[in-house]
């Protein structure tokens, strides 16, 4: 059985509308390929899962997630969330935990995610 992400972002979002909420999720938690329709929407971050949470995890994961807003020609898929970057604030590697500030134009978000 594939592990999955969870996100837990609903205490640190009060700018999100409850639709840019579902949008938020949506896009972390879908596995990039997993749509037909859209192939490019979603996320690679379920393939850091069981990895070692080093540098270059820490890399990826910033990457993926930044990544996961935007399609294949970089336009956003929710142009209400447009992040303009990502950055780890704390990592529990003992409960495969990130806390995690994205940055969007006029706010940053704290999310936590789990599952990794």
């Amino acid at each position: 059985m594939m592990k999955s992400i969870y996100l837990n972002s609903s205490s640190n979002t009060k700018f999100f509308s409850a639709s840019e909420q579902e949008s938020f999720n949506r896009i972390l938690s879908t596995n990039l390929g997993s749509r037909v329709v859209r192939p490019y929407f979603g996320s690679e971050l379920y393939t850091l899962i069981d990895g070692n949470m080093d540098d270059e995890w820490r890399l990826k994961f910033k990457k993926f997630t930044l990544e996961a807003f935007y399609d294949e020609n970089h336009i956003p898929w929710d142009k209400r969330l447009n992040p303009s970057g990502v950055n780890i604030t704390k990592l529990n590697a003992t409960k495969n935990e990130v806390y995690t500030s994205i940055d969007f134009d006029k706010y940053s978000v704290e999310t936590l995610m789990g599952g990794f």
